[in-house]
């Protein structure tokens, strides 16, 4: 059975997780379908850290790609619910999903729960959860001189990185480490457990 999968994301992260999913045995063999990509509109770019508007991705690969000002602006949820998505997966997005978009997996599947071994919606942080909730986790990580962080991958709740864990993959921090070369570090983190990911969802 083949698992449908809607991707939200704007940033460089995003990209390296749904790279690692690309490149999966899960995808390769037919067992994994991104259905949708949303991203977010160019205007916003300058204003957005590590942009990127997953255009050459999505027409290498040939993802239906939709470009939104917000991720409560009016016909979304209609959008996402129309490709009937098992899992939806928000990586590097600002704005916390309301509750109408979260529970579109489990509406689809008639589910008495958000998330369950078939559905859901899944986020990564760049931490080791709950270590390090919330807004610029690469900075504070430097800032706080801790000596081991790494890269999570978790069910998405209305609060900010709140939910359940699935993934988690370690690493030690230099004593040299800076805020850009930690960012590096994160992004591999990403594409490995993008491509661990997908083979948690083919199987469920």
């Amino acid at each position: 059975m083949i698992c449908r999968i809607c991707f939200v994301s704007c940033h460089y992260f995003g990209l390296k997780a749904l790279k690692g999913i690309l490149d999966s045995n899960e995808f390769k063999k037919g067992n994994i379908d991104i259905s949708l990509l949303v991203t977010l509109d160019p205007i916003y770019s300058q204003k957005t850290v590590g942009y990127n508007d997953f255009l050459d991705l999505s027409k290498a690969y040939s993802i239906p790609r939709i470009v939104i000002k917000s991720i409560k602006e009016n016909g979304i949820v209609e959008k996402i619910e129309k490709v009937k998505p098992d899992y939806i997966l928000v990586i590097g997005w600002s704005q916390l999903l309301p509750y109408n978009l979260l529970d579109i997996p489990q509406n689809i599947h008639n589910g008495n729960t958000r998330h369950s071994k078939s559905f859901g919606c899944i986020g990564m942080h760049s931490t080791l959860l709950p270590i390090g909730r919330g807004r610029a986790p690469i900075p504070w990580t430097i800032i706080k001189g801790i000596s081991q962080t790494g890269v999570t991958c978790f069910l998405l709740e209305e609060d900010a990185d709140a939910g359940g864990i699935i993934l988690q993959k370690d690493f030690k921090l230099s004593n040299k480490e800076t805020a850009t070369t930690l960012y590096e570090k994160c992004a591999k983190f990403h594409e490995i457990l993008g491509k661990e990911l997908a083979k948690i969802l083919s199987t469920k």
